[in-house]
């Protein structure tokens, strides 16, 4: 699909998870390929934790390097341990993965349709904290992050040995998705940006832009796999869509997301006054939409003067209160989860305090941060 590339074959020596480990951290050593594609996958829950925690290390040195690593979300629908709980596959389920989920091509007009496709892997994650980029409201990781049409029903049909084969599953929408990042990498190239590296967050800022000349995905709305349906924006079996391959490719080449863009999830809480006499109410608004997080500090009823904010008891902005008793403060890129968060007054007095409760993931490396030098070769 991306004909113009070097494709480099890495092949284990058997299909255990041991096996693929080697395969992977071989990959990423050798860091030739700024594209990496696997079908391999295993349930999640019987993935011993020594090696979920040994691949997470490798897929987090890929994504420090430059290179996108893709995995099929698999074919079992909502139950890739079996039919008695929903469950998710390995690699895809990895944070640091971008999953591959799988739709259904429908007879229509002119214009294609795209369905989910039963066997679509897509869930949640037993395993992996919700990453700081994905905005739906679950703890753990949910997947899949995109899709392509994988239904063996509306297969792909392959030239091989004289006859032709026909194909499904997302073993088939991986590679076919990696192509596509490849591509996207090289347009990328030409405008002297790195290349894409840890995709799903970008993926993310271009699903939620409102300010494209052409959508880059087509959005599945209808079907489900078995556990979960799909609807508008992302979903469980198909995340945020399949792609619009050259839209896609042209945005993640030209377009960077505005500083003030609007969208996400935000989470608010009122500080505690920490004596009865204090006067006034201070806010805290924590804003985070895939790339970025933001801090925003409103206070009302406060007596006029100068206060700071602080974390951990470390000053980070300064408000200067008139009259109104109303001062507002911006703080970007800072996640305060896991901090103490106060106002204190000019003479360091603490006089409101307080905490996010749910402790975010570890923040990922910005996109367009990552600096590599492998070539634009896929890696399968």
């Amino acid at each position: 699909m991306a004909s113009g590339s070097r494709i480099l074959v890495y092949a284990a020596d058997g299909a255990s998870s041991s096996s693929f480990l080697k395969i992977y951290d071989r990959i990423v050593t050798e860091n030739r390929a700024a594209v990496l594609t696997t079908s391999w996958g295993i349930c999640e829950r019987r993935m011993p934790a020594s090696h979920l925690s040994q691949a997470h290390a490798i897929f987090q040195r890929a994504a420090a390097q430059g290179i996108t690593v893709l995995a099929a979300s698999g074919d079992a629908g909502a139950y890739d341990c079996g039919p008695d709980a929903p469950a998710v596959s390995f690699p895809a389920s990895n944070p640091y993965v971008l999953a591959v989920g799988g739709t259904t091509v429908r007879d229509g007009d002119a214009t294609v349709r795209e369905a989910a496709w039963k066997g679509s892997g897509g869930g949640t994650s037993a395993k992996w904290p919700a990453p700081p980029w994905q905005m739906q409201p679950q703890a753990y990781r949910v997947l899949a992050d995109v899709a392509l049409n994988a239904d063996p029903a509306t297969p792909y049909m392959v030239a091989y040995d004289n006859s032709w084969w026909y194909f499904g599953g997302t073993s088939v929408a991986a590679p076919i998705w990696a192509a596509v990042v490849a591509l996207a990498n090289q347009y990328r190239a030409h405008m002297d940006r790195a290349p894409l590296g840890l995709a799903a967050p970008a993926l993310c800022e271009v699903a939620h832009a409102r300010d494209l000349a052409a959508r880059p995905f087509r959005d599945v709305m209808s079907g489900d796999n078995e556990g979960f349906a799909a609807g508008r924006g992302w979903d469980f079996p198909t995340g945020w869509g399949s792609p619009l391959a050259y839209d896609l490719a042209r945005t993640l080449a030209l377009w960077s997301p505005a500083e003030n863009a609007r969208g996400g999830r935000s989470e608010v809480v009122m500080l505690t006054p920490t004596a009865r006499e204090i006067q006034g109410a201070v806010r805290v608004r924590f804003a985070r939409r895939c790339l970025s997080t933001e801090v925003s500090l409103r206070t009302r009823r406060l007596p006029p003067g100068r206060y700071t904010f602080d974390r951990d008891g470390e000053p980070i902005a300064s408000l200067e209160v008139g009259p109104g008793g109303r001062a507002t403060a911006r703080i970007p890129s800072l996640d305060p989860h896991g901090h103490v968060l106060a106002v204190s007054d000019a003479s360091r007095r603490v006089l409101f305090s307080g905490s996010f409760t749910e402790a975010a993931a570890p923040v990922l490396v910005r996109v367009d941060m990552i600096r590599t030098d492998a070539a634009t070769a896929s890696a399968s």
